[in-house]
C-alpha cells in the first residue's frame, strides 16, 4: 500500500465504537496501482492503527474518500467521489459497528455521465446527515431525511469543499467559485432547507453578505 494523501478525521469518543478514524486515498499494487477509498481507525489514541475500510467501485474503480463525521451513537459517515466509465460517482458509507462492516448509503451523480464528487460531511440544524460537494460548476448540498436524499441547494458558479452548524442551528456550507479567487459561503435559516444567503469574500479576508 502507498499512502497519497489523507483528507478527513472523526473521533467517536465513548462506546463500543470509540476511535480516531482518518479517511483519504492510497494505492494498492493488487488493483494495479488504482486509487482505493480507505478508513483508518485507532482505537488506543493513535499508538496504532487498522484499516477498517478498504473501497473501490464496483471492485475495480478508483474512489477517493474526502470527508468523515461521526453521530452520538457512534456512527461513522466517510464521503468522497468514486470512478466508473460513465463518470465519477458522490459515495457517502456508513458504519455502524466501529467499522466491523460498511454500507454505501448514497451513490448519486447529478446527471447521467456528469462527474460528481462529494467533498465533506456533517450534520444540519436538524440532526440530518448533510454532504457537500460539487459537479460541472454546481456547487451541492444533500441531506438524508427519513431515509430519503435531497438536493437542498444547487448553486451555480462553484463547488463546496467544507460544511458546519453553530448552535443556533444555521448549517453553512462553504468553498470555491468557479475561475476566480473567491471562496462562497451560503447558509439556510434554522427550520429551513432551502440555502439562501451568500458570501463572497477575496483570499485575504475580506468579505460581503448578500
Amino acid at each position: 500500500m502507498s499512502p497519497l494523501f489523507d483528507s478527513g478525521i472523526t473521533v467517536v469518543n465513548s462506546g463500543a465504537n470509540a476511535g480516531i478514524y482518518v479517511g483519504g486515498t492510497a494505492s494498492y499494487s493488487t488493483l494495479g496501482g488504482v486509487g482505493q477509498w480507505v478508513v483508518r481507525k485507532s482505537g488506543d489514541g493513535g499508538s496504532s492503527w487498522s484499516t477498517v475500510d478498504k473501497y473501490t467501485y464496483n471492485g475495480v474503480n478508483g474512489a477517493s474518500s474526502f470527508g468523515l463525521a461521526s453521530d452520538a451513537a457512534g456512527n461513522v459517515f466517510a464521503t468522497g467521489n468514486a470512478g466508473s466509465s460513465a463518470g465519477g460517482h458522490w459515495v457517502t458509507r456508513q458504519t455502524s459497528n466501529g467499522g466491523g462492516s460498511w454500507s454505501t448509503i448514497d451513490d448519486w451523480q447529478y446527471a447521467a455521465g456528469q462527474s460528481t464528487t462529494s467533498r465533506a460531511v456533517g450534520f444540519d440544524g436538524n440532526g440530518n446527515l448533510i454532504t457537500v460537494g460539487g459537479s460541472g460548476g454546481h456547487a451541492l448540498a444533500r441531506t438524508l431525511v427519513n431515509g430519503t436524499w435531497t438536493v437542498v441547494d444547487d448553486y451555480v458558479g462553484g463547488s463546496y469543499t467544507s460544511v458546519g452548524t453553530d448552535n443556533l442551528g444555521y448549517t453553512y456550507a462553504a468553498g470555491t467559485s468557479t475561475g476566480s479567487s473567491q471562496w462562497i459561503v451560503r447558509d439556510p435559516p434554522p427550520s429551513s432547507s432551502v440555502f439562501s444567503d451568500v458570501v463572497v469574500g477575496k483570499h485575504h479576508g475580506k468579505h460581503r453578505h448578500h
